[in-house]
């Protein structure tokens, strides 16, 4: 998993329906759901020329040959990163 630059993250790849509605109430199943990803990067949202959010991250995931990104809120990304899970 690398840092990717923030053009990396088109509308075109956003998907926020992949990410299950139950894991953005509870912390820890959202720490759950991200290690099962295969995350192949990330930026600070903030950053991103679409959808840009100052207090979430914005990771890319691969699955089955198809690449797609959605937020997460930073304290939750700082948790799963300390955890050492990717």
């Amino acid at each position: 998993m690398v840092q990717l630059p923030p053009t990396e993250f088109t509308w075109g790849k956003y998907d926020m329906l992949n990410l299950p509605f139950d894991v953005l109430n509870n912390y820890k199943s959202y720490i759950d759901w991200l290690s099962k990803q295969n995350i192949i990067g990330f930026c600070h949202s903030a950053d991103c020329p679409i959808r840009p959010r100052p207090d979430c991250m914005s990771i890319m995931i691969e699955e089955n040959n198809y690449q797609y990104w959605t937020h997460v809120p930073i304290d939750v990304w700082k948790t799963f990163k300390d955890k050492g899970i990717q």
